[in-house]
């Protein structure tokens, strides 16, 4: 049986992470339309699909346990529905993410991974004001991983509830808040955590401020050396949030 120790030290990295690309299209709902005729739509049921690519392009060494990069691909398809009525939104969205192995992990080990599943929902209520709310939930699983043919005892479970409002400033900014609180089961173990964001939405762009407080540290860098990715803000609801 392989087996591997590593004691986590202070230090500093530079480069870039790995890329990540996705394209998405709609199904059903949600027409093209002019600027005339979106002042006017109003929302029934929309159905898309997407998929993320994260590409092993980013910064690696193969002799550092910790790295920007995961030397490894990740495809991550996904399901997004939303219903409307009257004010009232209704959101939800199935995804799972595959990993290929890495086969050139911390001292040329081979490192595998199980996919991740993962389901959002929210339920949005839009004021007439242009302001909303969302009542936000998120549970995701697996990702248990096998080094060198040995698998772990480190499959990940993720229950996370929040909220989230937007308040519009004029025109062209708004304020969002975002808050959840959830229980992670890395090994088996459970930590309560709290995370709370403050987003900016400019004209030319977002500008994001963020805080995590947790009540285990570690937590973050075992995360981290197991390369189990963060999800990206998995509170926020699908067809609110703009990537600039």
């Amino acid at each position: 049986m392989a087996s591997w120790t590593a004691s986590l030290e202070r230090g500093e990295m530079s480069g870039f992470g790995d890329p990540r690309f996705r394209f998405s299209v709609n199904l059903f709902g949600a027409p093209a339309l002019s600027v005339k005729e979106f002042a006017n739509y109003q929302q029934d049921l929309i159905i898309g699909v997407s998929l993320q690519v994260s590409a092993p392009l980013g910064q690696y060494d193969n002799s550092k346990l910790l790295n920007l990069g995961n030397n490894r691909w990740s495809f991550r398809p996904e399901l997004g529905i939303s219903k409307a009525w009257g004010p009232w939104t209704v959101e939800v969205a199935p995804s799972v993410t595959f990993f290929t192995d890495n086969t050139d992990f911390f001292n040329g080990s081979t490192f595998a991974q199980a996919p991740i599943y993962l389901v959002q929902g929210h339920i949005i209520y839009n004021f007439k004001s242009g302001a909303w709310m969302s009542l936000d939930g998120t549970y995701f699983t697996g990702g248990r991983t096998t080094l060198n043919g040995v698998r772990g005892d480190n499959e990940q479970a993720n229950t996370r509830a929040g909220l989230t409002v937007a308040l519009p400033v004029d025109r062209y900014n708004s304020i969002k808040l975002n808050a959840s609180t959830g229980i992670i089961d890395p090994h088996r173990q459970r930590v309560q955590h709290l995370w709370y964001r403050l987003a900016v939405s400019l004209g030319c762009g977002i500008l994001i401020l963020m805080k995590r407080l947790s009540s285990s540290e570690q937590h973050a860098l075992e995360r981290r050396s197991h390369a189990i990715p963060q999800q990206k803000d998995v509170n926020t609801p699908i067809l609110k949030y703009t990537e600039v």
